[in-house]
């Protein structure tokens, strides 16, 4: 099975694939399962998650570090921190540790994401107009 899955999937050079966008909603949802109540991680899902977040984090740290924020260069120093360091084989570290990881991925996300759209066009009421009588 995982033979076809990978065969279905197009094979696209390193300088192509620099150009593509992040998918941020894929990265997103890494996130969402990272920082899920720990009851509801197996020891499996933590250690796919933890893949995942690992391949997120080095995709979005590997862009221009002088073109982020300086919360995204603190954030990009500290995850690179933390993927340096060696596996853990306790669960409740591990599960810390990837909480951790999935914070700062959405720190680093955040630049990647698409524009919110304006007040008007989205249906929310603007404020009144503040003025003294």
């Amino acid at each position: 099975m995982e033979e076809v899955a990978a065969s279905l999937a197009p094979e696209v050079p390193a300088e192509e694939a620099d150009a593509l966008p992040i998918d941020v909603s894929s990265i997103e949802g890494t996130c969402a399962r990272a920082l899920r109540p720990r009851r509801l991680l197996t020891q499996a899902g933590l250690a796919e998650t933890a893949q995942a977040l690992h391949g997120h984090l080095k995709l979005l740290i590997g862009q221009d570090p002088g073109a982020l924020t300086p919360l995204a260069q603190d954030a990009a120093q500290d995850a690179t921190r933390l993927l340096g360091l060696a596996d853990c084989t306790e669960a409740a570290t591990a599960c810390h540790r990837l909480r951790a990881l999935a914070q700062l991925c959405l720190i680093l996300l955040e630049p990647h994401r698409p524009p919110a759209p304006p007040a008007a066009e989205s249906g929310r009421c603007t404020p009144p107009a503040q003025g003294g009588s």
